[in-house]
């Protein structure tokens, strides 16, 4: 009972440091060991930290100033160890741009010829360690570019040019995006948009029959029993919109979690 309790303790502990590390802190630790790029509206409250050197990623946010929670989930110690991990390495972020297959014919994880196996899962240093190029930065918007080739499993060759670009939001724009008449001024708010365009470079045309890219992003935040996440979807007939959501990729998400209601999950 002791020794449970005292696990208990500690676990509990942890999770209350990591939920009241603030923007600045995380800020301060990645810088020491990567670029931060910031992004601020108008009222210098909304702010988004940014890295180039990890394909543009959006590291974390924060609705309340520098000294506001830190929403982005960053994992520290991968940071701290200043070492790279062989199929992938994964510093966390808010928004990462993410490319695929990961498996199958066409996959960009696996090299042609190999196992279906995790021995043989790598992923491309492109979207897991190398860098983006700065095009351009404002107060409010961030341009990155890449030029970059991947072969998939099959041997198709994809020469590509890659422009990510990311704008943090006004409250104005925020109210439009939502189809809001108007927010409350005690209402605290961050938000920005990502931009992602995949440009073929290539001399050869990107067809079915040799394989294609999916591109997608992937979002890792800090926990927390209070908060809850609410995502937009299209209505209409799933035989042409397709399902709603596919809520068992890594495992069933418990009901008491994942909710569908009329428009929105």
């Amino acid at each position: 009972m002791e020794k449970d309790q005292h696990l208990n303790d500690s676990i509990s502990n942890v999770q209350k440091q990591e939920s009241s590390k603030t923007y600045a802190d995380d800020v301060s630790f990645m810088s020491d060991y990567i670029d931060v790029i910031q992004l601020t509206d108008a009222s210098n409250q909304s702010k988004v930290a940014l890295s180039a050197a990890l394909q543009g990623r959006v590291m974390t946010s924060s609705a309340f100033g520098a000294k506001g929670r830190s929403y982005g989930w960053i994992n520290r110690e991968l940071f701290a160890s200043r070492d790279t991990l062989d199929h992938i390495n994964v510093f966390g972020g808010e928004e990462r741009f993410w490319l695929g297959p990961e498996g199958g014919q066409y996959s960009i994880f696996f090299k042609k010829g190999t196992e279906f196996t995790l021995d043989d899962w790598y992923a491309p240093r492109l979207i897991d360690l190398e860098p983006f190029d700065v095009k351009s930065v404002s107060s409010n918007k961030a341009v990155f570019t890449k030029e970059a080739s991947l072969v998939n499993y099959s041997g198709f060759k994809f020469d590509m040019g890659i422009e990510r670009e990311i704008s943090i939001l006004s409250k104005t724009e925020l109210q439009e995006a939502l189809g809001l008449a108007s927010l409350a001024d005690d209402i605290k708010t961050v938000a920005y948009q990502t931009k992602n365009t995949m440009t073929n470079l290539g001399n050869t045309d990107w067809e079915k029959e040799t394989g294609l890219l999916s591109m997608w992003m992937l979002g890792m935040f800090n926990h927390s029993p209070h908060t809850t996440i609410l995502i937009p979807f299209i209505q209409g007939d799933e035989s042409e919109l397709g399902q709603v959501v596919n809520d068992n990729y890594f495992g069933k998400v418990p009901a008491d979690r994942l909710v569908v209601k009329e428009g929105v999950i």
